[in-house]
């Protein structure tokens, strides 16, 4: 595992996800944190380790000496014990009515900073390539279905999901990492902060009931087989969101693959909408007049979150070329917002 940790890190200017989740940045550190963990509380020993990733968290796949493949994640400090229970409480209740979710094999533990949680890894099937119409289609029709199976969970269980935060400024939730410091870097960012409380008016004026919706529905964190998706993963991700606002979010982010070695791609506005037609063919119900605005709002809102990010980089010298959302708001953003009800 080691070896894999110190591959990642040398990708990194600063390892601050690292340090600020695990309080580690030595990669046989940070191993060994893993490899007791799993040997604490899964009580059969790591063999192998075949996954390192770094996003809003650490996250490391292990083949056990029983031969089972688990995935064990260290999570941002701010996910507290019930916030994860809550999770794991969606977790289980969607497994069991068919959902393709990862079985939560361990209640939250401490692990470096904070908590980490363990999963059965879900392997099956490849990653979808949601730029194709094939792939398109079936992530589509996956998160439409996700959303109505969701209904089917218990009231209590559901009502414990967090709503969406809007907690800086009272326009963008919490940044996924420590890289980000809005506040710091709002200099220069008027033009995206202006944009986002246009959107934000539009989405809070939608009058709804709230469902449970997986708001980071991207290639990521999705399998695919036969036309069919086989594994959902990230469900802290699952929240309480008006169902008009999710699809916006959603779509504006659906064809975006940090892993992908050419970097990622930002789908234009035209793409973004294709997506959100794809998911109201498959609901097979019409979104009304009042609600296209609405997803045309939360495709831009959350483009700028993304454009924050990007310029809250650039703010501290290390802006990414290939990144280009900023281009991308400044383009397509207005035009979306100023659209008729006519999509």
């Amino acid at each position: 595992m080691a070896d894999l940790v110190a591959a990642d890190l040398a990708t990194y200017d600063d390892p601050a996800v690292q340090r600020v989740v695990l309080g580690e940045v030595a990669p046989r550190s940070i191993a060994r944190l893993f490899v007791d963990w799993v040997d604490e509380h899964l009580g059969v020993a790591a063999t192998d380790c075949w996954l390192w990733a770094v996003s809003v968290g650490c996250v490391a796949g292990f083949e056990l000496a029983d031969g089972c493949k688990v995935v064990v994640k260290a999570h941002p400090l701010d996910r507290s014990e019930a916030v994860l229970r809550s999770m794991q409480a969606v977790q289980h209740a969607a497994v069991g009515v068919g959902v393709p979710a990862p079985r939560p094999l361990s209640e939250p533990a401490p692990l470096g900073r904070g908590l980490a949680t363990a999963d059965a890894a879900l392997l099956e099937g490849r990653h979808p390539r949601l730029r194709e119409p094939a792939d398109r289609r079936t992530a589509a029709r996956a998160f439409v279905q996700l959303i109505e199976t969701l209904k089917r969970v218990p009231d209590e269980i559901a009502a414990t999901r967090p709503p969406s935060a809007r907690s800086v400024a009272g326009l963008y939730p919490v940044p996924h990492s420590p890289l980000f410091d809005f506040e710091a870097t709002s200099h220069g960012a008027e033009w995206i902060d202006e944009l986002a409380r246009q959107a934000k008016t539009t989405m809070d004026g939608l009058v709804s009931e709230p469902v449970l919706a997986h708001m980071d529905w991207r290639a990521e964190n999705l399998r695919v087989s036969d036309h069919r998706i086989v594994a959902i993963y990230d469900f802290d991700a699952v929240r309480r969101e008006r169902e008009a606002i999710a699809v916006g979010e959603v779509a504006a982010h659906h064809a975006i693959d940090w892993s992908d070695p050419n970097g990622p791609y930002f789908a234009s506005g035209a793409e973004c909408l294709e997506f959100a037609r794809t998911i109201e063919t498959e609901r097979q119900r019409p979104f009304s007049n009042d609600e296209w605005p609405v997803i045309r709002a939360g495709i831009v809102y959350a483009w700028c979150y993304t454009a924050r990010c990007e310029h809250a980089r650039a703010v501290t010298g290390n802006d990414k070329p290939d990144f280009k959302m900023r281009k991308r708001l400044a383009n397509d953003g207005p035009p979306l917002l100023a659209a008729t009800n006519e999509y």
